[in-house]
């Protein structure tokens, strides 16, 4: 239901259903920044609370600031409060973030998200990145069993840099200046848990995939002993597992070989492919220094799925992390391959 419709069926109401409904939106909202706030101290229930500047567990009480809950730290003396250190941090209009998160899952565009929010767009550019940088932390997943791995390729983007170095401006969804994979291209290693259907992108490297890249994309995430790894032809995979000592089964499409002793496939990672390039067609091209970043913003996609409560599901995910705080002034400076 489009808010017009709302609006339309608000004015349809009689006068005290009218009043009833707006005192229950009221409360929801002045309750959102405080729903806000007890999320993010579930979460540090569950893991400790520790000082976002030095890492110290020598924290005290300090009183309150804001409506929220203050700390010190015994060791550094800075103060800091739940919030401190999250995606949330330093967002002014924490009330809208919940409902931000939700048309981000939509699909809305920055421009409809702007207009139905009421913020400027450079600031719905700045809590997209804000949001996305905080599903960085990808050092807890380890992938074991049966696991798919294979990679797709970006065309590489520099949308927004109006100082070129070396070739002239592409027009958007322009073609490499050579044939076949090149440095005009991105690599992005997908990998695929059979058992729990966990996976991980990661953008590794420019031009054809190397075991450098693989072990950059794989290495930390892969429990080595524990698996069998399902990849391409590949060389560079079968040195990687080998210098890993892993068990490895190879597909061989170029000789019409798509699955290894009925159960040995890659099609779970092409479908994760496909999917992908479809969903990432409408933003129109994205600045391969972001590119990490919409990965992130796709795997929470498939994550959350269909439910019905996407919003609660993808706030108490972003609110996990730590130290995952970004400033607006730097986010035009990440780098997501080197």
């Amino acid at each position: 239901m489009k808010h017009l419709e709302i609006i339309a069926y608000f004015k349809s109401l009689n006068s005290e259903d009218q009043h009833h409904l707006a005192n229950h939106l009221l409360e929801h909202i002045n309750a959102t920044e405080h729903s806000l706030i007890a999320e993010r101290n579930s979460q540090i229930a569950k893991s400790g609370l520790i000082c976002p500047n030095c890492q110290s567990k020598h924290v005290v009480g300090y009183g309150k600031y804001q409506n929220a809950k203050r700390y010190k730290c015994q060791d550094c003396k800075r103060t800091f409060n739940s919030l401190t250190g999250s995606m949330a941090h330093w967002i002014h209009k924490k009330d809208l973030l919940k409902q931000y998160i939700y048309f981000m899952l939509q699909g809305y565009s920055l421009r409809k998200i702007s207009a139905e929010l009421n913020i400027c767009l450079k600031t719905s550019f700045d809590w997209r990145h804000k949001i996305l940088n905080s599903l960085s932390q990808e050092g807890d997943i380890k992938l074991s069993g049966v696991v798919e791995a294979d990679e797709t390729f970006f065309l590489y983007s520099e949308k927004g840099n109006k100082n070129l170095d070396g070739r002239k401006a592409r027009k958007r969804g322009g073609k490499a200046g050579k044939k076949g994979i090149n440095k005009d291209h991105v690599a992005v290693l997908t990998a695929y848990e059979r058992k729990s259907g966990t996976f991980t992108n990661s953008v590794v490297c420019r031009g054809r995939i190397t075991k450098k890249a693989i072990e950059k994309g794989l290495g930390e995430k892969l429990n080595k002993q524990e698996s069998i790894l399902c990849v391409d032809s590949h060389k560079s995979y079968e040195g990687f597992a080998m210098d890993n000592q892993i068990n490895v089964k190879r597909i061989f499409v170029r000789r019409k070989e798509f699955v290894i002793e009925k159960i040995y496939h890659i099609q779970h990672v092409n479908n994760i492919h496909s999917n992908m390039k479809y969903w990432m067609f409408k933003f129109h091209g994205v600045s391969t220094k972001y590119l990490q970043n919409y990965m992130n913003y796709f795997t929470l996609v498939k994550k959350i799925g269909f439910s019905i409560d996407k919003a609660e599901k993808a706030m108490s995910i972003l609110l996990q992390h730590n130290n995952v705080f970004i400033k607006r002034n730097n986010i035009n400076q990440q780098i997501c391959i080197t």
